[in-house]
């Protein structure tokens, strides 16, 4: 791998499969920035953290166009910042996420300005894109993920369903705030007659699912 990565993805965080999506779509380097600290009183430290490991990124690489991915909001910060110290042309593109409308972040500083001083700015649906033009008052661009192909599959993300039963197909990113434990229970209640199929990373909540009545698409 090269050292200078001329162009790249950056997102805070574990395994975040929009950012390895879009760095693999455009041939990008994906650069995830992994917490360091586990400890809960501890944890704040983790955005010291990233964002210096972010800055250090940005400034030893020099990439020339930069996807930065949305919350946490202080890359858009960082990003901007590597752009006025770098001597060369930068482009920065926001991928925004509905996260970014909650309101521990759309009350920052300046946030609107730079929003609008980026060169893109993405929204991964039509509805929620709604909602962030409306907010930061931009004109973002619909972005969607591509549906999922799974290995064996014969290339038919479809394949997950289980004929003769009621599919139920439930979006969740495994939050602490998403009623997993209810969909679960629901789940074993109805499993003679439903098949309900969870999207995400199962890893965050689960570590063995092999007992349980619920199809997991990673």
């Amino acid at each position: 791998m090269n050292r200078i990565k001329k162009n790249a993805v950056i997102s805070w965080g574990y395994n975040i499969t929009r950012s390895q999506g879009l760095a693999k779509k455009l041939g990008f380097f994906d650069y995830h920035i992994k917490p360091k600290f586990t400890k809960q009183y501890l944890k704040p430290l983790n955005y010291i953290w990233s964002a210096l490991s972010m800055f250090s990124f940005l400034v030893l690489n020099r990439p020339a166009k930069v996807v930065i991915v949305l919350p946490p909001v202080f890359l858009l910060y960082i990003a901007h910042l590597y752009k006025m110290v770098s001597l060369s042309k930068v482009h920065i593109i926001c991928d925004l996420h509905n996260g970014v409308l909650r309101k521990e972040w759309v009350n920052w500083p300046f946030i609107n300005y730079f929003y609008a001083k980026s060169n893109v700015v993405l929204s991964h649906n039509a509805e929620v894109k709604k909602s962030i033009d409306k907010q930061f008052l931009i004109n973002s661009t619909v972005l969607s993920d591509p549906l999922t192909v799974y290995p064996n599959s014969k290339s038919n993300p479809l394949d997950i369903c289980i004929q003769g039963k009621i599919n139920v197909l439930v979006p969740v990113s495994y939050a602490d705030d998403e009623p997993i434990s209810e969909i679960l229970e629901s789940a074993e209640a109805l499993k003679n007659d439903f098949n309900f199929i969870l999207t995400g990373n199962y890893k965050k909540k689960f570590n063995d699912i092999k007992d349980l009545p619920i199809t997991f698409t990673g």
